[in-house]
């Protein structure tokens, strides 16, 4: 089977074109092509392109994201995924409805598994690229600090680690990406609130994280408040929280990060992993996404030995 193609986040919706103008349309756009919050410029989450049925040729049919719409084609509603139809990494959703409105109602009841479910396929796709560059150097020396690791490549570098904190970077000529991992003994419920792991981070950053001047360092942007979600990470109670760092005491270095913080029974631990992205007046949705991937690649030592 051949491999499949596209552009980075981009979902091709197979709709005839006078329903993609109508109110189906609209709830498709309202919400998979949403802006990424987060972000400074106005990116979206997906971008998406549009196509008839009738168009959809071989070229077509090997995109990685289909979202194929069919309206009063069927008197069943229904909804499914196929996975590598027709190339491989492939995720296919279909939605048939005898109307508009039965589209749209049909839509908004699975919207999130659709999200969910293209959010997936795309660090999927980046993992894979990048597996053959991740560094097992730095997979053994994580699971040696916590007891667990990440699939980081090795254009990442080691740049500070404590018992409680590392900090991973990668640093080009145009712009920045860094892993950060930051540990406590967790105490109760209160610590996975928003203001608790806001001061978590705020505090674990400022003590380590120095900045480009003298007595400046890294912590959260507060004239913009970070959005927080509860979600399932690893099949684990998490919190996903996305929002802007900035740099304190002098200097104007900021930019978006993203952050899993969750509990760890085994040892009692809170353990946040964040990826951050510094790339002054350009567009940063696919930079934070690559670290998004590799966040999605944790792993609990115990887990890795299995495997």
């Amino acid at each position: 089977m051949s491999s499949s193609g596209g552009g980075t986040s981009e979902i091709l919706v197979v709709m005839e074109k006078h329903y993609w103008e109508k109110e189906s349309g609209k709830a498709i756009k309202d919400y998979l092509g949403q802006f990424q919050y987060g972000l400074n410029q106005e990116e979206p989450i997906f971008k998406l392109i549009n196509i008839p049925e009738a168009s959809l040729n071989d070229i077509y049919k090997k995109h990685r994201n289909l979202l194929w719409v069919d309206i009063n084609k069927s008197k069943a509603e229904k909804f499914e995924l196929k996975k590598n139809v027709w190339s491989q990494p492939q995720s296919i959703f279909k939605f048939s409805a005898p109307s508009e409105e039965a589209f749209i109602r049909l839509f908004q009841d699975n919207k999130e598994s659709v999200m969910e479910g293209y959010k997936e396929s795309e660090r999927e796709r980046i993992n894979s690229a990048f597996k053959p560059s991740v560094k097992i150097e730095h997979a053994h020396k994580m699971n040696k600090l916590f007891g667990f690791n990440l699939a980081v490549p090795k254009s990442f570098y080691w740049a500070i680690e404590d018992e409680n904190f590392l900090w991973l970077r990668k640093e080009t000529k145009d712009f920045s990406q860094a892993i950060v991992v930051y540990t406590k003994l967790y105490t109760d419920t209160a610590d996975l609130n928003k203001e608790s792991l806001i001061a978590f981070r705020d505090s674990s950053l400022k003590k380590h994280i120095q900045g480009t001047e003298i007595n400046s360092y890294m912590g959260t942007e507060t004239t913009v408040t970070p959005q927080t979600k509860k979600i399932v990470f690893k099949e684990m109670y998490a919190i996903e929280m996305r929002g802007f760092w900035r740099q304190y005491g002098g200097g104007f270095m900021g930019g978006p990060f993203l952050s899993y913080s969750f509990v760890d029974e085994n040892t009692g631990r809170l353990i946040s992993i964040e990826g951050y992205v510094q790339y002054p007046n350009e567009n940063k949705r696919d930079l934070l996404l690559q670290l998004e991937a590799i966040l999605h690649t944790f792993k609990f030592a115990e887990e890795e030995s299995k495997e």
